[in-house]
């Protein structure tokens, strides 16, 4: 419960990890876990901040509130679907072992997404109102950061050459697009179905 509320200063120290693409990740696989929040608990921690964040946004602006829907999609889809690409992106066929050191970067993985959006809406509130500036340009940052991220992340943590990493790049998104959207538009057509 300490690490929660900063008392020993983990969680600071692994949110500065968490800045740099894949030194977190590459810390636990090296064992080095004890000076860091645990992956789980470093997503649970960066989910609250986030929905913190969305609530008083929602509140400040006149948004709305991220949907339970969406919730649901991170906590069910999306963790899994991120480590089933990075696994099959990144991993050689003929090497492919163990899939905890992707479920461990898919949790740092999506804690540093969580972050930067929370980060974003701050922004976004604070650059609308005193400068003009629309949100969609700080999306598409966001979106630029989170696609340059994940290949980088997966370069530290697991050694790649610069080729595996573009390799894995290209194929991570479109595996992780159709392992997370196949379920949720059959989950649409069934929810679709059971309504008429």
């Amino acid at each position: 419960m300490d690490e929660l509320f900063f008392v020993d200063g983990k969680m600071p120290r692994t949110f500065r990890a968490l800045a740099r693409p894949g030194l977190l990740t590459a810390e636990w696989l090296a064992g080095r876990r004890h000076q860091y929040v645990r992956p789980f608990r470093l997503y649970l921690a960066a989910a609250a901040i986030w929905a913190v964040v969305g609530a008083l946004e929602g509140a400040q602006s006149s948004g709305t509130l991220p949907s339970d829907i969406y919730y649901v999609y991170l906590i069910v889809l999306a963790i899994p679907a991120m480590t089933f690409a990075s696994w099959l992106a990144f991993t050689p066929r003929r090497s492919r072992g163990s899939a905890v050191p992707f479920v461990v970067l898919s949790l740092h993985f999506h804690s540093a997404m969580l972050t930067v959006l929370a980060g974003m809406m701050i922004l976004r509130v604070a650059l609308y109102h005193t400068l003009g500036i629309p949100g969609a340009l700080l999306e598409t940052a966001a979106l630029a950061v989170s696609m340059g991220y994940l290949p980088l992340a997966a370069r530290r943590a697991f050694a790649l050459s610069w080729r595996e990493t573009a390799i894995g790049g290209l194929l991570v998104y479109p595996i992780f697009i159709l392992a997370a959207g196949v379920p949720v538009w059959l989950g649409v057509v069934v929810w679709i179905e059971l309504l008429q």
